[in-house]
């Protein structure tokens, strides 16, 4: 298996402060609540409440910005959600777009995806987790991947939300982010640090998949092996990716720590 090379801060924050902050001129409503481990001022981005494709575009965009017009197809592994953003770009491009799923994935994301124009394919958990880790998709030869969460210019479209977060809450405390790929959390705690906030960015994760916080007690990236399914379809995967490790170890936070 080949070695990817480790996001850092430094090149990722390269990019944010070369793109625009803010991809799409939509409202991002939050839900406030409390949490006995949260500090007062507590904000979760609701990202329900806006077209999916227009939410997971902002790191689609990003990837696509420095790629030259081609018509090669695209093809990336998603349980839907970054998959819906790289088709509709697909789409707008007039490029072919190839997205491999998870087999439990929600049919209202597949038929998003293929209602976008994409060519879905559903594979096994397993297989389809072993494209994330590997970086290599074989059920689409000759397309070129666009990897959902360990690419910094999808990191860096990610950090659109933090500005926007920051935009209507500047004073905001702490931020909480699922933790799937990591692309979501790291990409809005780095764009965080990058705009010069103190606030705190939370991973949260389902607790039948919740390899960050097992990374966090470890001080290293490990697989999650007690590893189960869950509604949670878009959240916990089963291992911290080790090309963004760093990131997320040293810019995000858990509640277990």
């Amino acid at each position: 298996m080949r070695a990817w090379p480790p996001s850092t801060f430094g090149s990722l924050a390269s990019l944010i402060s070369h793109r625009p902050l803010r991809s799409h001129a939509t409202p991002s409503p939050s839900i406030r609540f409390a949490h006995p481990h949260l500090v007062p001022t507590f904000l979760a981005p609701s990202l329900n409440t806006v077209p999916a494709h227009l939410a997971a575009s902002r790191s689609t965009l990003t990837r696509f910005a420095p790629l030259p017009p081609q018509p090669t197809t695209k093809c990336t592994a998603s349980a839907g959600n970054f998959g819906q953003g790289l088709a509709w770009c697909c789409q707008e491009l007039g490029v072919k777009c190839t997205v491999v799923a998870p087999d439990q994935a929600p049919q209202t994301k597949l038929d998003a995806m293929r209602g976008y124009g994409a060519e879905v394919l559903t594979v096994p958990y397993e297989k389809w987790w072993e494209i994330i880790e590997s970086h290599r998709c074989p059920q689409a030869p000759g397309a070129v991947f666009i990897h959902p969460g360990a690419e910094n210019a999808v990191l860096a479209g990610n950090a659109t939300v933090a500005a926007e977060i920051l935009e209507e809450l500047p004073d905001v405390d702490t931020v909480v982010a699922p933790y799937g790929s990591g692309a979501l959390c790291v990409g809005i705690a780095c764009g965080v640090k990058a705009l010069g906030s103190t606030c705190r960015v939370v991973a949260v994760e389902p607790a039948t998949a919740a390899p960050f916080a097992l990374s966090r007690r470890a001080g290293r990236a490990c697989r999650f092996d007690a590893w189960e399914p869950s509604f949670v379809d878009g959240c916990g995967g089963k291992a911290v990716l080790d090309e963004i490790w760093a990131l997320a170890h040293e810019h995000c936070a858990h509640l277990d720590g």
